[in-house]
């Protein structure tokens, strides 16, 4: 999950939003992590809920391998943490 995540963050130039279907590519068609109608409602509780948009990646962390998965997909985007959750 963090290699994942952290591939994707170097393609992460236009904002999380803009590597959603890379994301949806890789947890949904080609490792089947996800059915598209779980996709689809991980999405829509990362747009809804207050935050970063990549929130994506911690939620889908979450539903494939529980809390270290999203540990994992969150520390591995650096790039998409808000600055108050960045190390000094």
């Amino acid at each position: 999950m963090m290699a994942v995540s952290l591939g994707l963050s170097l393609l992460a130039v236009g904002g999380a939003i803009a590597i959603v279907p890379e994301i949806y590519r890789i947890a949904v068609v080609s490792n089947g992590w996800l059915e598209p109608a779980r996709f689809a409602e991980l999405y829509a509780i990362s747009q809804f809920a207050p935050g970063p948009n990549a929130m994506i990646v911690a939620l889908i962390g979450w539903e494939v391998m529980g809390g270290g998965g999203s540990a994992a997909g969150w520390e591995g985007s650096p790039p998409w943490r808000p600055s108050s959750a960045r190390r000094a």
